[in-house]
């Protein structure tokens, strides 16, 4: 077998594998693994485990020059003193001095402790950033002057932990598994490594090959760090970010985790440390670990509030602003701490407001370096009136030398208007850049001044301060000092505007100004909706009230925009007034989130709606309920049917219904606050039916009573007095079923518009379909299949065998029936096409006579 073996760092010449196969059989010391001396012979038949060392002088000394025979580090691995620390670490007072970490504002109590157990992205690392500030500014007490604040680089110290490929047998042993084995699999343990040999799936022949891991490597490493660290006799104060990632490295069969190296020199005062973890990796990693745990002082901090993000806004606002050379203002600031705090519920401040501010900037510069939309439009515009000036310069018919010269004058004008724009836009662009330029000198200038005061350069700070910051400054132009022209082609400002689209763009929630088409469309929504729900006036009132509420900024920002409780015979309209809401709002009707409650009837079933605990069948998974809302968080929710679900719904709807969000099986906070809850429920049907309505279908006072003392006596008081209203649809009249045959037969049109066939049902065809399809108790199902019986069935007949045909118009009327009955026919225009067709239109014709 022809295999070859890896070549060692001390340039070993190759060798192929069956001229080292008598050495490596033949008489060989045992192996010492993990303590146990492993034989030739104690190995499984079918396979041979066979070692060789490498040649090697050790001087007269035991492998790695320890008595044992143990390992030392690999050479790329020795540090001298400090060295380590140099390498592993990153000083963030050389840092602050150099004015390269963002300002950090507020957090003046939490600066001064050690470890701080908190969430994700409200600044923990922006703490150990501020206290190097503030070593570096001297705003410290006196035992805390002059220390360093060292950043431990958990990706160089730990994923540099390669194989050490660079001596792969600096005191190797190499493994080799020869012979055939049935298996196609096979896992061999070596010290501090599992491996795992694939046979090839015919011979099953095994060759796997091990590069030296020493395990040992990382802890040396943190000791060398920890060594520099006591070295330094307290002037270093070591910061670990992810300190958590950091314990549970390094354990392994004979080695001490990282947590066991730190333990002695907290315990004896020889190590200053702050670490920064979240509440849920400490309750893991730390808490579980009292010895460590009681060597720290915990600090929970909290999220900071809107207040204090915007104050942290502007004050990183200008390091924005330099990086993506644009302006930003305080308005946008002021947006991105409201916004961002009101409508993205998944993270925290301040890292969530920053993000919009970042994104919103990132935007507006990517508008400012490509070429405007207008100017876009009309290069592609010109290059078409080129292409077709160039195919009529060889036509010499009048009618193409007028249209010739015609063409000619309208590129000069063109050209002359893209001459103009690009002007524009370049001035445009240059004034932006020599901004962005000043922005960036100021900045350099204010890092400047800083340094000289620090060095007692008063001089120089003096200049700084009275001559070339105002300077700069004065060349700025400032926020709402002049206005931007309507003709310009580059925005220069990021807007509360801006910031509003960047969040309906992450969240489908739209918070930006209302247009002027969407004010006009939000006052006559009940005129949108009336054309698809019919009869339900004041069912229609109320949700279109709740939604100009809602645009308007004007609801509750701890509910939901509004929950309603829909009641009423089938076929009255409940669940179409959801689906016309959710058409009005998104222009489809797929956003709406709809639960059929009547699969929750039993208890255990419950769990489906925010997820089954842990440990079921499910849990990754995710509820049905929350996790349609985390995806689509402004929706319309429709919970159908409402009181076939079991009572423990209702008592999980509570604190949706109260506080607009609800905790899923996971632990995460699912926000409700953008949705519209609707929940149908047949309860009391049976009143209405036998209420004896006026003309129009409306229910009386008395009758709603009734309705809604059924209600109570089947839900919960708490959990009617959360609905925001409790509405009772109105019973079918006759002319309302008049009006829904309009909408159906609205319906069918547009579904054959695609073949160019149009409708014509007469006013007698509409009243036949009204007086058949109507039942009070049904409402208006019974029409809708009528409609399919009598209409939709012979219209599909009649398209299939070329009896109507497109661009076409389908007669819908009314005939006599021999009985003396009146019945709906679809009008045929053409005899059929095929003769099975001819010869089923005459046995029709047969038994209609008879």
């Amino acid at each position: 077998m022809n295999a070859t073996l890896f070549r060692r760092a001390n340039k070993l010449p190759l060798l192929p594998l069956r001229r080292l196969r008598p050495t490596l059989t033949s008489n060989l010391p045992p192996i010492l693994l993990g303590g146990t001396v492993v034989r030739r012979k104690l190995l499984p038949e079918p396979c041979k485990l066979v070692a060789f060392a490498a040649r090697r002088q050790f001087n007269g000394k035991p492998p790695g020059g320890i008595p044992g025979g143990g390992f030392t580090m690999a050479p790329d691995t020795q540090h001298n003193p400090g060295q380590a620390l140099e390498e592993f670490g990153i000083d963030l007072t050389k840092m602050a001095e150099l004015g390269k970490l963002d300002p950090v504002i507020g957090r003046e109590e939490e600066i001064r402790r050690t470890i701080q157990g908190m969430e994700n992205t409200v600044g923990k690392t922006a703490i150990a950033e501020g206290l190097a500030q503030r070593i570096v500014n001297g705003e410290v007490p006196e035992s805390v002057k002059n220390k360093k604040v060292i950043a431990l680089d958990l990706g160089h110290h730990v994923i540099n932990l390669h194989l050490t490929s660079t001596d792969p047998f600096i005191h190797p042993l190499c493994f080799f598994i020869l012979g055939s084995c049935r298996r196609r699999q096979i896992s061999v343990r070596v010290p501090f490594k599992l491996f795992t040999f694939v046979t090839h799936p015919r011979t099953a022949t095994l060759i796997g090959f091990w590069f030296h891991f020493y395990s040992g490597e990382f802890e040396d490493r943190l000791k060398s760090v920890l060594r520099d660290v006591i070295a330094a006799e307290g002037k270093i104060i070591l910061f670990i970010d992810e300190i958590h990632n950091l314990l549970g490295l390094g354990k392994a069969e004979g080695a001490m985790d990282a947590g066991n190296l730190l333990k002695p020199a907290l315990a004896r005062g020889q190590l200053r440390c702050c670490g920064a973890t979240t509440i849920d990796e400490y309750r893991k990693y730390i808490e579980k670990d009292p010895a460590l745990a009681r060597r720290f002082q915990s600090v929970m901090v909290e999220e900071p509030t809107v207040e204090d993000t915007i104050s942290i806004l502007r004050g990183l606002k200008d390091r924005y602003e330099v990086h993506h050379g644009v302006r930003i203002a305080d308005s946008a600031l002021v947006a991105a701490a409201m916004h961002s705090h009101r409508y993205i519920t998944d993270r925290f401040l301040p890292d969530k407001a920053i993000d919009l501010v970042d994104e919103a900037c990132s935007k507006l510069r990517l508008q400012q370096e490509s070429k405007p939309e207008a100017l876009e439009n009309l290069e592609r515009q010109l290059v078409t009136m080129q292409i077709e000036l160039e195919s009529l310069r060889k036509e010499v018919d009048p009618l193409s030398r007028e249209r010739r010269e015609r063409l000619q004058r309208e590129l000069e004008e063109k050209k002359a208007e893209q001459k103009r724009l690009t002007e524009i836009w370049m001035v445009e662009r240059q004034k932006l850049e020599e901004i962005k330029k000043i922005k960036e000198e100021l900045e350099q200038a204010r890092v400047e001044l800083e340094a000289a005061q620090r060095h007692g350069n008063f001089t120089r700070a003096s200049e700084l301060r009275y001559g070339v910051i105002p300077t700069l400054e004065k060349k700025l132009p400032q926020d709402g000092a002049e206005e931007e022209n309507p003709e310009s082609l580059v925005h220069e400002r990021v807007t509360a505007d801006d910031i509003a689209r960047v969040v309906a763009r992450m969240t489908g929630i739209p918070v930006q100004n209302l247009l002027h088409s969407e004010r006009e469309k939000l006052l006559h929504m009940e005129d949108a909706l009336s054309q698809r729900v019919v009869g339900q006036a004041e069912a229609i009132k109320a949700v279109s009230e709740a939604v100009r509420l809602s645009r308007a900024g004007l609801q509750s920002t701890t509910r939901p925009i509004a929950s309603f409780l829909f009641l009423g015979p089938t076929g009255v309209g409940k669940t179409e007034l959801c689906k016309s809401i959710a058409s009005f709002l998104f222009d489809t009707e797929n956003a709406i989130v709809r639960v059929d409650m009547s699969e929750y009837m039993e208890r255990f079933a419950v769990s489906r709606l925010i997820g089954s605990p842990p440990g079921y069948v499910g849990y990754e998974e995710g509820g049905e309920l929350t996790e349609a809302i985390r995806r689509k968080p402004y929706s319309v929710v429709l919970l159908d049917e409402m009181e076939k679900a079991h009572r423990d719904v209702s008592n999980l709807l509570l604190q949706i219904l109260d506080d607009g969000h609800i905790t899923d099986s996971k632990g995460r906070k699912i926000d409700f606050r953008n949705t519209i809850i609707i929940m149908t429920s047949n309860l009391g049907a049976d009143v209405l039916v036998l209420d004896a309505a006026g003309e129009e279908g409306t229910v009386s006072l008395r009758v709603q009573r009734e309705v809604l003392d059924v209600v109570r006596r089947h839900f919960a008081p708490e959990f009617v007095n959360r609905i925001d209203e409790t509405v009772v649809f109105n019973r079918l009249s006759r002319k309302a079923l008049h009006d829904i045959v309009n909408v159906r037969l609205r319906e069918v049109e547009q579904r054959i518009t695609d073949r160019r066939i149009t409708l014509d049902v007469d006013e007698d065809a509409k009243q036949w379909l009204s007086d058949q399809g109507y039942d009070p108790a049904y409402g208006a199902r019974p029409l809708n299949r009528l409609i399919q019986k009598k209409l939709l069935n012979p219209l599909a007949r009649l398209l299939i065998d070329g009896g109507v045909r497109a661009g076409e118009a389908a007669h819908v009327r009314t005939v006599k029936m021999p009985d003396g009955t009146t019945d709906l026919v679809v009008l045929r225009n053409h005899e059929p096409e095929s003769e099975e067709g001819k010869g089923k239109l005459a046995r029709e014709k047969t038994e209609e006579m008879e």
